[in-house]
């Protein structure tokens, strides 16, 4: 081989060996300027690639919400190629470091997939209350227009009576208006067998009034006698039957009714010639057929407050209103 080959290859070993040892000194020199750490490489290590994620500036698409109203976002990553590769450096902490560059795309608030649409669980109605046979107690007031015409009174001790008119029957009518306000008081006790059923129903009632004085002529006494007619008072007791029903705490209810009545009147008889011989009681009794129609509310608990009509239409005939406070208690008891 030539002189001049061999002084060639001395020569390139000369400046590899040069560029071995100076290159990793300027490199040194390169990463303290720049306050790196240095981290010496031993030629056997071995180099593993490391991957940095280095984020790029965000495209936002959903509008800007307060920092503290802003929902965490959802983050897309799209990876591209490497764009730099670097082999061991002296300037890394790890041999071999890989650059690759991501794309993080804010697309708004993250939103959890739509939940199953389901029916709402139909609400279970309360079982109805089952119905139980109740006895009703009630005390009432009770007021009436009634007419005592027609009745046919009778004196009721005529041993008593003057002889004038001790065998006379006595008809309210001849006053001229046989008609009286009787107001007084009513207890019944009533059964309730069935919802729909109201009864049967036992009615006791005790009423008063006054003719105020009214005067008449017996049919059959002499012109010269004369009656004056007073205080009146009726007795009553009643049975009923009839149906009833109740929206809610409001019921209304129908009865037909059957009944005895006893009536008795105070009267003064008077003689022209002889002046006043005396006050007697005139009675009568009758059957009563009538209906009764009304309302109830409940107040609570086995409280009704009631309201009826009554009709009357044998006996003391005529209209009336009672009203009463009821107790149903389970019949049970």
């Amino acid at each position: 081989m030539p002189a001049t080959t061999h002084h060639a290859l001395a020569l390139f070993a000369i400046v590899a060996l040069l560029s071995a040892a100076i290159a990793p000194r300027y490199a040194r020199a390169q990463c303290a300027a720049a306050a790196l750490p240095i981290a010496p490489i031993a030629p056997t290590e071995t180099t593993a690639p490391v991957l940095v994620t280095l984020p790029s500036p965000s495209v936002t698409t959903a509008p800007r919400l307060a920092a503290s109203e802003a929902p965490a976002p959802a983050e897309v990553v799209a990876a591209a190629e490497p764009i730099i590769v670097f082999g061991a450096s002296p300037c890394a902490t790890t041999p071999a470091v890989v650059v690759q560059q991501s794309v993080v795309v804010n697309v708004g608030p993250a939103q959890s997939p739509p939940r199953a649409m389901s029916s709402p669980e139909p609400t279970a109605e309360p079982a109805p209350t089952p119905f139980e046979p109740a006895v009703a107690l009630e005390f009432g007031g009770l007021g009436e227009r009634a007419d005592f015409g027609g009745l046919g009174f009778t004196f009721d001790g005529p041993d008593g009576v003057a002889a004038v008119v001790r065998a006379l029957r006595v008809d309210p009518s001849g006053t001229g208006d046989a008609h009286v306000i009787l107001g007084g008081v009513s207890i019944a006790v009533s059964g309730r067998p069935q919802p729909w059923l109201r009864g049967p129903e036992l009615r006791l009632s005790l009423g008063s009034g006054s003719f105020d004085g009214r005067t008449l002529t017996p049919a059959g006494a002499p012109n010269d006698v004369s009656l004056a007619l007073g205080s009146v008072l009726v007795f009553r007791l009643e049975g009923a039957f009839g149906v009833q029903h109740s929206f809610g705490p409001l019921g209304f209810f129908a009865l037909g009714r059957i009944g005895w009545g006893a009536y008795f009147v105070s009267a003064r008889t008077q003689e022209a010639r002889l002046g006043d011989l005396g006050e007697e009681t005139l009675s009568a009794h009758r059957a009563e057929l009538g209906t009764t129609v009304g309302v109830s509310l409940l107040l609570g608990g086995v409280w009704r407050l009631e309201a009826a009509w009554r009709r009357t239409f044998t006996g003391a005939t005529g209209d009336g209103l009672l009203l009463g406070l009821s107790a149903e208690l389970p019949a049970d008891e």
